[in-house]
């Protein structure tokens, strides 16, 4: 069976680029992004969101939520979702391996590791394997993080 990094690319004409607007990027019909400071979510343009990662709480045992919801998205909808505006972009950051989102930073640990983490709190929310795995390293945790690297201010470059 075929990998997905073998599959080619289809993009809608309307949706070739990925957008950047305020604490989100957008790739097609999905935005990932930060609410409210305290809590990103992966959500589609249908008004679901998939997954949540709660950092209000450096101690809390649960800090991601996956599944359907209809509020905490990036298109609108239900409170507390907001629809950022896309024509600029500010809070999106990169760096070595990562990018940050407003608080919260995804990034290439180490070439094994994919880390979720909140800027703020320097918790680690979620740890993702390179062999598929991301129950091993339940967050949140200090460790497998890529806080420490520096970052640059994001600039959206016209096609």
């Amino acid at each position: 069976v075929a990998g997905l990094w073998s599959r080619q690319p289809m993009a809608a004409a309307s949706n070739k680029r990925v957008q950047f607007g305020d604490r989100v990027i957008q790739i097609g019909q999905w935005r990932l992004g930060d609410v409210d400071g305290n809590h990103f979510s992966i959500s589609h343009s249908s008004l679901k969101t998939l997954v949540i990662y709660r950092s209000n709480s450096a101690d809390d045992p649960h800090p991601v939520f996956s599944g359907q919801f209809p509020n905490w998205g990036l298109w609108g909808g239900l409170a507390p979702s907001r629809n950022p505006p896309m024509d600029q972009s500010m809070g999106v950051s990169f760096g070595d391996r990562f990018v940050q989102i407003g608080n919260f930073r995804l990034g290439d640990v180490d070439g094994k590791h994919f880390s979720v983490a909140h800027a703020q709190t320097g918790k680690t929310l979620m740890v993702f394997q390179s062999d598929g795995n991301q129950g091993h390293h339940p967050g949140p945790r200090d460790d497998f993080t890529t806080l420490g690297r520096q970052m640059e201010q994001c600039q959206e470059m016209e096609p």
